[in-house]
This record gives C-alpha cells, sequence and structure tokens, in this order.
C-alpha cells in the first residue's frame, strides 16, 4: 500500500470557519487578496450614506464580485483617472447637479439619468 502527501491551504473567515482550500499557494494567496478587497470594499459601500438601507449580505455579494472581478474593472477605472471629479454644473438652475456633491458621493436623483445628462452636455 502506498501513501501520498497533499498540502492543503485552508481559508478561514474570521469566526475559523473554512472559506476555501486549496493546493496551489499561488491560488490560495490570490484568493486571500481578493476577501482582503471585498472587506475594504465593504467598509467604503458601509460609509455611503445612499446604501445605508441596503441588506449588508448584499454588499458582501456586490463587494466579493467586484473583487473577484477587477481585471475586468480596473480597466474600466481607469479611464476616469485620479483626480477629482468636479461637481457638475446644472444650466438650467446655475448650481452643482444633485450627481456629484464637493465630496464625490450622490445625492440624489438616479446615476444613471445623471450620466446621461452628463454626456449630453460633453457632447
Amino acid at each position: 500500500m502506498s501513501h501520498t502527501m497533499a498540502i492543503e491551504y485552508v481559508i478561514r473567515n474570521s469566526e475559523g470557519e473554512e472559506v476555501a482550500r486549496f493546493q496551489d499557494p499561488s491560488e490560495a494567496r490570490r484568493y486571500d487578496r481578493v476577501l482582503t478587497a471585498a472587506e475594504q470594499l465593504f467598509d467604503l459601500f458601509r460609509g455611503i450614506p445612499a446604501l445605508s438601507g441596503v441588506d449588508e449580505s448584499v454588499m458582501d455579494e456586490v463587494s466579493f464580485q467586484i473583487a473577484k472581478r477587477s481585471g475586468d474593472i480596473l480597466p474600466i477605472l481607469s479611464k476616469i483617472g485620479r483626480e477629482k471629479i468636479p461637481a457638475i454644473r446644472n444650466e438650467q438652475q446655475g448650481k452643482s447637479s444633485s450627481f456629484f456633491q464637493a465630496d464625490g458621493e450622490q445625492s440624489e436623483g438616479s446615476v444613471r439619468s445623471s450620466v446621461r445628462e452628463a454626456r449630453k452636455k460633453v457632447a
């Protein structure tokens, strides 16, 4: 009878529950980085007043999916650049748009309609 030895890498959550198991250490490290990014995204989302009514399990899943798909998301976000996004002026009322406040948070109105309006003004 022959025996084989296998090394496994187990990732556990803060409660000690097993989250994932890997045999490849690089896969385990990558997954751990995804979880770390997801936690940071979750904290970011929790600080956005407009998301205060969103169930934490939903924010947790969205955070994980964004972190997991970072390779698809980073090229999209890189088009924005690192500069602070300026407040958009509402030409009809002569005041800042409700799309972005000075600190960059969304206030009222839907993001999609605000984005469409901003694109019309630029075009």
